[in-house]
């Protein structure tokens, strides 16, 4: 059952978002040609497919999947609800261009949140430094885990 489900089109940035909140509770495989799909559990368990990967999500965990990868998703657990944001690969384009800026905020813990992180650490280590400047921050005085806050400059 879908509980809300909205459209907006920039037609001139050729951008387009559709978001919805759904029950999340068939395995229907599927994917989008040009579109990117972020995927944010908000109640239940629910086990997702990308690619070759397998995912177990948990309540604020989110999957994001570029467009033209193969997905599907299944609730593990009754009433399980996700919210789903779909935009246009379109998107990015601003970021990508000299001067642009991506902000993330890593958030670790739980099952596997330890290496995601170091998974997205290390890729950005991968990336040239003569046309990215990354910038990775810490929260020094927070206990626990806190988020990791990461800025990442397009310089060429």
């Amino acid at each position: 059952m879908e509980f809300a489900n909205y459209q907006l089109d920039w037609p001139r940035e050729n951008l387009s978002v559709r978001c919805f909140v759904h029950d999340v509770f068939n395995y229907r495989y599927h994917w989008h040609e040009d579109e990117y799909e972020l995927n944010i559990l908000l109640h239940g368990r629910q086990e997702c497919c990308r690619g070759s990967g397998n995912f177990h999500l948990d309540v604020d965990d989110v999957i994001l999947v570029p467009p033209g990868v193969g997905h599907a998703s299944m609730g593990s657990q009754v009433d399980t609800i996700a919210f789903v944001l779909h935009f246009s690969a379109s998107a990015f384009k601003p970021l990508l261009k000299k001067g642009g800026i991506i902000n993330l905020c890593i958030y670790s813990g739980g099952d596997t949140g330890y290496e995601e992180k170091e998974a997205i650490l290390n890729y950005l280590k991968t990336l040239d430094s003569k046309k990215w400047l990354v910038i990775v921050n810490s929260y020094f005085n927070r206990k626990n885990d806190p988020p990791l806050p990461v800025f990442i400059y397009r310089l060429k």
